[in-house]
This record gives structure tokens, sequence and C-alpha cells, in this order.
């Protein structure tokens, strides 16, 4: 196993989650749509959150959207805020392996697009929200995962 693999990675070596109902058949189509125009426009997605959720999330993408999103590194930010895992990895749907990045480096006076908090909670949701205010990291669009679960896992 890869010593450095960061976020909740570790869990996902040997475990594989069924695609379930996590997000209505809307929620996830409008999902999967921004994705898409955000690789397309030849910006990154950038989905900050390296544990439980974004896996369960990514999962629930298509495989279509998976392989857009997954088929080169250069369409896929993934962001925490632990500076000591810059450059671990978490492992993805498909089995590869994909960097972290430290929010704190990476985020700071930037502009996205399309953010995706793959978070579970609200607390967690506002604290990142605050803290990416702080960096002066600014977004056309935010997904936050735990304001759109349908069925709680």
């Amino acid at each position: 196993m890869n010593p450095r693999v960061g976020g909740y990675g570790r869990c996902f070596v040997t475990a594989s989650l069924e695609r379930s109902a996590l997000f209505s058949d809307e929620v996830l189509a409008q999902l999967e749509y921004n994705v898409a125009r955000t690789v397309a426009a030849g910006e990154k997605v950038v989905i900050y959150g390296t544990g439980l959720m974004t896996f369960k999330l990514l999962n629930a993408l298509s495989a279509a959207t998976q392989d857009l999103l997954f088929g080169t590194a250069d369409n896929l930010l993934l962001v925490n805020s632990a500076p000591e895992e810059e450059g671990y990895v978490v492992l993805l749907p498909n089995g590869q392996y994909h960097p972290i990045h430290y929010a704190g480096k990476v985020l700071t006076r930037q502009h996205l697009s399309y953010l995706i908090l793959g978070v579970s909670g609200l607390t967690f949701e506002q604290e990142i929200t605050a803290y990416l205010q702080r960096l002066g990291c600014t977004y056309d669009q935010l997904f936050s995962a735990v304001r759109y679960i349908v069925k709680p896992s």
C-alpha cells in the first residue's frame, strides 16, 4: 500500500462502494453537467475535501463523467485543509491515485468557476467557506454535497 495515501484513501483500497441514491437524479445530472462544462472550458474541477463524502460523490458520477474528470490530472484538483498532506494521494473510484494539495497554498487569491465541497456537515462547510474567504478565493458556482444528500449514508 502507498504510505502517502491521505484522507480516507486507506479505507477504499479494498472497498467497493455501490452507486447509491446519495443524490437525486436531478442533482446528479446538474453536477455532471457542471463538471463537463468546466472541463470543456479548460478549467479544473476543484473539490475541497479528500474523505469519504468526496469518494462517494465521485463514485456516484457516471462512467463517462468519471472518464472525463479522471482522464487527465489537469481536469481535477483535490484540496484539503491539512498542510502536512500536501503531496499525499487519495484513491479515486476508478482505482487511480490522485494527489492532494493544501488549499492554503493553491487557492490563495484564486478565482474558480466551479467548486465542489465534498463534506458531510454544515459546520465543516461553514468553516471551509470562511477559510476560502480569508484566502481571497472566489468562485462563480458552489456545489456543497451536504446540502443535496437525499439518503444519509
